[in-house]
């Protein structure tokens, strides 16, 4: 099955989502102007790589999480989820399996661990060491003209690139 990729808006990411009839499924992901959290750790604060995705953006991937599991529905009605990955968990959270359900400190809000990717999991850019869940009440639904976002869509059977971008 064919993935078409384009950056774009949120607002035209969500606009895609209610109303295209050319694909299965859409997802999205940013590291554009996004990317970044501080992680508050043990008295320190650091920069991490956080990048913000959308609900489906594993499940289209065809991707589950090595331990616990990816972004589920009714993730969006919490404040912050977030799926590690896997170098992430290893060096900083020791792999301990503990930590899902658990929570960590993302620039000073509690974000659930729901998840680690499996550790030959990559996807751009390399240095990602979270993904955070995109929900109804975060920066991008606020401002959705000013978010940028990478969209992916798995074309349903018969739709070609052509008839998709049309």
């Amino acid at each position: 099955k064919d993935r078409v990729p384009a950056f774009d808006t949120y607002r035209e990411y969500e606009e895609w989502s209610r109303s295209s009839h050319s694909f299965e499924k859409l997802a999205g992901a940013t590291w554009a102007r996004n990317a970044g959290a501080i992680l508050s750790w043990h008295g320190e604060k650091k920069e991490i790589m956080a990048v913000p995705a959308t609900v489906d953006f594993f499940s289209l991937l065809g991707v589950d999480a090595a331990v616990g599991r990816t972004f589920v529905t009714q993730d969006l009605k919490s404040p912050c989820t977030v799926v590690l990955a896997h170098s992430f968990w290893e060096q900083r959270l020791d792999s301990a399996s503990r930590w899902i359900g658990k929570s960590l400190t993302l620039d000073s809000k509690s974000c659930t661990v729901v998840g680690v990717m499996p550790k030959e999991f990559s996807f751009y850019p390399k240095q990602t060491e979270l993904w955070t869940l995109i929900t109804p009440n975060s920066k991008f639904s606020e401002k959705p003209w000013d978010a940028p976002i990478l969209t992916f869509g798995l074309l349903k059977p018969g739709i070609s690139r052509p008839a998709a971008q049309a």
